[in-house]
């Protein structure tokens, strides 16, 4: 058995071509692709279908496990959605960077549309914030400011490789503790609570595109991070969002971090209640 990307749907191939262009230089990134790819399958097909489909995806899947990176990534204790989240914050602040200092281009468009998908990897574990949602609008927009003007891309663009800058300078835009977000059944946060020292209104990332000097995610991080009112979702809801905590679950054994996983599942339990 060989997998055959073209037989998939575009949403799902993009995901496929991203974790094949991602194989060798990146194999944890690689490695969650195919996970939202197996995801998307999942839901999409019923069956025979969706167990050939899954079946095809697992066999990428498995290459990527098997490469030295992601071993030691594996053995490591490193958070997968902060390492997640961190390259798409880097790939978003270098692709600004080429634009302010090259015009736009198909290429850097690329670059702000994988930087985009990648905010979409770090929504297995966690749902965006308010701030990473405004940050992956904004790659898209400028994706598609882009690509306006020229040629469009097609899909098979995905396949070739996007070069991630990574270095120890601050990134800014995230914090420097574990990822921003929790599980929307972590009790609320009485804000009211909170020194206003902390609530400083965090401008909207169209205003602060230009000034990398300072972070809106500078303030302590539960005065960005309020939580979801469970009892205020409907019961569609609360099943997608236990869906994902399950996933969740999955992607944090594959990690060996079978307490993380143990939190997630217990988030799903108390969602479906």
């Amino acid at each position: 058995m060989t997998l055959n990307i073209e037989q998939f749907p575009p949403n799902i191939k993009t995901y496929l071509k991203l974790a094949q262009s991602f194989e060798n230089t990146d194999p944890v990134i690689a490695f969650h692709f195919c996970v939202k790819a197996k995801t998307l399958t999942e839901e999409q097909y019923q069956g025979e279908d969706k167990e050939l489909k899954s079946s095809q995806i697992d066999l990428l899947t498995n290459v990527i496990e098997n490469k030295p990176q992601f071993i030691q990534f594996k053995e490591s204790t490193k958070s997968p959605a902060e390492y997640l989240l961190r390259k798409a914050v880097m790939l978003l602040q270098n692709s600004d960077k080429q634009l302010k200092e090259k015009g736009p281009s198909l290429q850097i468009g690329k670059t702000f549309l994988v930087s985009s998908y990648l905010f979409d990897l770090y929504e297995l574990f966690f749902p965006l914030n308010d701030t990473s949602k405004k940050m992956q609008t904004y790659a898209k927009i400028k994706a598609n400011e882009c690509t306006k003007l020229k040629e469009s891309f097609s899909s098979p663009m995905m396949e070739e490789p996007v070069s991630i800058p990574d270095d120890n300078k601050t990134i800014h835009y995230i914090t420097e503790e574990k990822p921003i977000d929790q599980p929307a059944s972590t009790p609320l946060i009485n804000q009211q609570n909170v020194s206003q020292s902390n609530q400083q209104p965090i401008k909207s990332f169209e205003d602060k595109k230009s000034d990398y000097s300072q972070s809106p995610l500078q303030n302590h991080v539960i005065s960005s991070n309020p939580q979801i009112d469970i009892s205020k979702l409907s019961l569609l809801e609360k099943q997608n969002l236990a869906e994902k905590y399950i996933q969740s679950a999955i992607s944090s054994l594959d990690f060996q971090d079978p307490k993380t996983s143990a939190q997630y599942l217990h988030a799903a339990l108390e969602l479906l209640n």
